[in-house]
């Protein structure tokens, strides 16, 4: 929450400094999005397709988004389409068409989709982490999860405050059963944030999992050496 108003005032200060800087506008449109509130998204990226070549793009990738928020896919999609014709490069496109697939549970074409988003070379800083998140995401979900860390490690390296990818590392190593690495990663992305919605109830689910796997295990040895005896 900290790095959002943070966020939010840099943007204010850009935006007061350039009216016409369409890349702050996008950030405010996301910082909306971000906080769920979509109409306000939705109005400024309508707004920021109609501010020439580059605003067109911007805006219409980030109403793609909210559109996919909004649970209306198709629309989502034409409009990634749109984008993907104007700005070929660009990658996060790619990560919400990815997403967008997933959803319909079209894995195939969601993990090339996500490949394409890796290999495009435009993106905006905020949006980089995300596109090795999401792909270790989608291997995440399909028990690879070696190979989900993989990504996330590469989704901190860029941004080091990204408590998603933390967080999502940590639950790889749950779903294996190694709760100590699984604790150890939501304590990390705890001190990233120490109220995060996830991380804080994962990290204590972790704990309390392994205070009774150690209850266990010394019942086990009580047992056994009350059978010796």
């Amino acid at each position: 929450q900290e790095a959002i108003e943070l966020i939010k005032k840099l943007r204010e200060e850009v935006v007061k400094k350039n009216p016409q800087n369409v890349k702050a506008k996008a950030v405010g449109g996301y910082v909306a999005l971000r906080e769920d509130n979509l109409k306000e998204a939705e109005e400024v990226f309508k707004d920021l397709s109609k501010k020439g070549a580059e605003g067109e793009v911007l805006g219409k990738e980030g109403l793609s988004a909210v559109y996919a928020k909004k649970g209306e896919t198709d629309k989502a999609l034409q409009l990634a389409k749109e984008v993907e014709q104007k700005a070929p490069d660009r990658a996060y496109v790619h990560v919400m068409k990815g997403d967008l697939l997933y959803a319909q549970d079209k894995k195939k074409e969601a993990e090339a989709a996500y490949q394409t988003a890796l290999q495009k070379k435009e993106i905006e800083p905020y949006q980089e982490a995300l596109r090795f998140n999401q792909l270790g995401r989608f291997y995440g979900t399909t028990g690879q999860y070696a190979k989900a860390r993989e990504f996330y490690d590469q989704a901190i390296t860029v941004d080091p405050y990204y408590i998603e990818g933390t967080t999502n590392k940590g639950i790889t190593y749950e779903k294996e059963g190694k709760r100590e690495k699984a604790l150890e990663s939501y304590r990390q992305a705890l001190t990233l944030e120490k109220s995060d919605t996830f991380a804080a109830p994962l990290a204590k689910k972790a704990h309390e999992m392994l205070d009774l796997q150690k209850d266990v295990e010394r019942k086990k040895r009580m047992d056994q050496l009350i059978k010796e005896l």
